[in-house]
């Protein structure tokens, strides 16, 4: 894991953390700048590779559970076809980029990645062949026969119509001219061309490349002299198109007809041997073939009387057509291994891990597969090799010892995923292929470390993350709380980016989603978060409006539309809306509206109840009592303002028991530390910690005047004797109406103002104790 830096580490080691926006990155603070690490860069997955790695993903969840063999060979399906899909869209692309640019150094990186595809293509094809075929169907002979015809038309004997010209062969466009030709046949592609062509086991295209030779031509014409001929070409006609060849007959793909099969494949073999034999067949055909002597060496190919061979591929094949197809499975790898031994081959590594294959040691070709490009940083080769090994152990064809092996596989296809998206510049793809990888395997561990490394940019991604955040009860506690803890990480990023971002509605969402997740480990910090949070807020809306009302720049609006947006997610929640920090900032919030609707009375009870509320809970939320006293002596100011206007002492806003909890509330603060100075000073705007900083262009929104005194505490009891005196006045009031029933003389209800000394106010304040007390 080298440092992209030449710098050293020569003194003393330094603290290492993972970079959240690279799963893979490390980076270490030095003077004056990041020393950043990687595990490793990867080798990129372009969009070919990406489609194919998320169709293998779906088809691996859309496996049902739990999965029957029928299920599991479906899925093998779809990875081949995903897998060849991909090889032939790539291939394609490569060619093509190959005539435009031939040099271009985006063709020659990709070739070994294609290499490295074609490789696990081929070797997924044949473990699906002979790992997912139950052990009974090995011993029937010419059972795998056909699927083995295809495998090594597919991924070795390739067509001559797809040769390539660097190799010296016919050029393909030249094909449709050469056949359309009057003579064909004198062509130097013709020949090869169709003997090619037989040998691969397209025997319907080696007809319709036959009939094009002049010769064949002239047979079918009327009054033509060499329509003699034409019982030879006949007989050529037969042989070609009725061969009941594997790959060809539907019949050698089906266990209850494989008999019927080969019986088809004998019958038709005798007759061929008999057009090369003497005989009526034999004499109408030989004649033919001393004339065209190339038709002769035709027969001899269908007649599997060829045995010299280019490679191994190429001898298995034309055994497999036209020498023994009914051979058992299980002496595949035998007769591989005498072929490569007989066409002079070197036995690589490739071959070994084929012949491993067929002979069905399903673990020795995992770990072949592995090492031949499993385990190269790939994302695609990795994923599929750790997917094979998937479907092979629920297949019953590997043991369960080797779940380890198994959840190694998904963890390093895991690591490539998200190493080749981060070097394209797309890591949340590679964050998601890896935490479904991880799922798959049932790494709880893995998959939590890699949710917990994850940097969210947006509510979609966190939801797709917190996708995989699935308890399940046959986890363990300590895995049900790693993951619930991963989970609970990924909404707190989110959280945290909305918060920042000023978007409160959104970031309470998200801190709920945390709390969620919170209950799994069971811990508390993210609730007390959310109180502590409330109650913030709520003393911050509480200042902003105690500034306001006594004529300071405030954040009344801004922190107003903060408070209100958390409540419009809070207060859905059941398990939320009754929680302290959330009742309080509720009973703000509500207060809030009330005193900017100048509904006084409305707002002097729901004071009342929040000191009443708050003075049950911790000593933290008295801390909102001084602001709460400013805004009921300031309700008291106007009422008296209002009794002077208007001359008279009836109470409005606070009755009797509601001034005499503010008295023994103020007798708690007066003995509280420091509660004096907070009653009667408060401290500026920027002393306040605002949960929710407003943008750097809002700076002239902060005061930087000094402390403000706002009353003295000579004042407060002032208020509070008079507030008290005209709610003994008002209640008497009500008294007299009970009693006595309404008075409609107007004359009759007081509102003569009463002149109240100091003397007489203690004396009222110390007529009866407190409610509160």
């Amino acid at each position: 894991m080298p440092p992209t830096s030449a710098r050293t580490l020569t003194h003393k080691p330094l603290p290492f953390t993972f970079d959240p926006s690279s799963p893979l990155a490390l980076t270490t603070p030095t003077t004056n700048s990041l020393l950043t690490c990687y595990a490793h860069t990867g080798i990129g997955c372009n969009s070919d590779e990406t489609t194919c790695l998320l169709e293998l993903l779906d088809a691996r969840d859309a496996l049902p559970s739990p999965a029957k063999l029928t299920d599991l060979q479906r899925l093998s399906e779809r990875y081949l076809t995903s897998l060849q899909n991909t090889v032939e869209r790539w291939s394609e692309r490569t060619s093509s980029n190959n005539e435009k640019q031939s040099s271009s150094s985006s063709s020659s990186s990709s070739s070994p990645n294609l290499f490295y595809l074609n490789v696990i293509s081929s070797f997924t094809h044949l473990s699906v062949t002979y790992l997912l075929t139950p052990p009974r169907t090995l011993q029937i002979p010419g059972a795998l026969t056909s699927a083995t015809v295809t495998y090594l038309k597919q991924h070795f004997c390739f067509s001559p119509l797809d040769w390539d010209d660097d190799d010296g062969d016919v050029d393909v466009n030249s094909y449709t001219a050469m056949l359309n030709g009057a003579h064909p046949e004198y062509n130097p592609s013709y020949w090869p061309l169709l003997n090619a062509t037989v040998s691969r086991g397209d025997l319907n295209d080696a007809w319709a490349i036959l009939s094009r030779h002049s010769r064949c031509r002239a047979c079918f014409d009327e009054g033509d002299e060499r329509a003699h001929d034409k019982i030879g070409f006949e007989l050529l006609y037969k042989a070609l198109t009725e061969a009941p060849l594997p790959g060809m007959d539907e019949r050698w793909e089906d266990e209850a007809s494989v008999a019927a099969a080969r019986g088809a494949w004998n019958e038709w073999h005798a007759r061929v041997l008999s057009v090369l034999k003497d005989g009526e067949q034999g004499a109408a055909a030989g004649g033919l073939f001393r004339r065209v002597p190339p038709l002769r060496r035709v027969m001899e190919i269908i007649a599997g009387r060829v045995e010299e061979h280019q490679n191994w591929s190429d001898a298995l094949l034309n055994e497999l057509l036209y020498l023994r197809p009914g051979l058992v499975g299980a002496d595949m790898p035998i007769r591989m291994k005498c072929l490569i031994r007989a066409t002079g081959e070197e036995n690589d590594v490739e071959k070994t891990t084929l012949m491993t294959i067929m002979s069905g040691d399903a673990t020795k070709a995992i770990e072949a597969l592995h090492g031949l490009g499993g385990g190269g940083g790939a994302a695609l080769p990795a994923t599929m090799t750790a997917l094979l090994a998937d479907l092979l152990i629920m297949a019953g064809r590997m043991p369960f010892l080797e779940i380890p092996l198994r959840r190694s596989l998904f963890a390093s296809a895991a690591s490539a995923c998200q190493s080749s998206f981060h070097s394209l510049g797309h890591a949340t793809v590679g964050v998601r292929c890896a935490a479904r990888l991880l799922t798959i395997s049932g790494d709880v561990e893995g998959l939590a470390d890699l949710l917990a490394r994850s940097f969210v940019e947006s509510d979609s991604e966190a939801c797709q993350l917190l996708g995989f955040v699935k308890v399940t009860e046959d986890m363990t506690m300590e895995e049900r709380i790693v993951l619930s803890e991963a989970g609970r990480h990924v909404a707190l990023c989110r959280f945290r980016t909305l918060w920042k971002d000023h978007r409160p509605a959104g970031a309470t969402h998200w801190l709920l989603k945390a709390i969620h997740f919170e209950k799994g480990s069971y811990s508390n910090a993210t609730q007390d978060h959310l109180e502590n949070l409330c109650q913030t807020t709520a003393q911050h809306l509480l200042t902003s409006l105690v500034q306001e009302l006594f004529g300071q720049k405030s954040r009344t609006p801004h922190t107003y539309l903060v408070a209100k947006e958390m409540l419009s997610v809070l207060t859905i929640d059941e398990n939320q809306n009754k929680k302290d920090g959330v009742v309080v900032l509720n009973n703000i919030l509500s207060i809030a509206d009330h005193l900017l609707n100048k509904e006084n009375v409305k707002a002097g009870h729901l004071l009342i109840d929040c000191l009443q509320y708050t003075q049950s809970l911790s000593k933290a939320s008295l801390s909102m009592w001084p602001d709460l006293f400013k805004l009921a002596f300031h309700l008291l100011q106007k009422e008296e303002d209002e009794t002077k206007e208007h001359s008279h002492w009836k109470a409005h806003i606070f009755d009797v028991d509601a001034v005499q909890h503010l008295l023994g509330c103020l007798a708690i603060m007066e003995a509280y530390p420091g509660g004096k100075d907070m009653l009667i000073t408060t401290p500026p705007l920027k002393v306040v910690q605002d949960p929710s900083p407003p943008n750097d262009d809002n700076d002239d929104d902060i005061i930087e005047e000094d402390v403000i005194s706002y009353f003295s505490l000579d004042k407060y009891r002032l208020l509070l004797g008079t507030g008290l005196a005209r709610a003994l006045v008002s209640e008497n009031e009500k008294r007299k109406i009970a009693h006595n029933g309404p008075s409609f003389d107007t004359n009759q209800t007081s509102h003569v103002k009463v002149d109240v000394g100091m003397d007489e106010l203690v004396d009222l304040m110390l007529a009866g104790p407190p409610a509160i007390l």
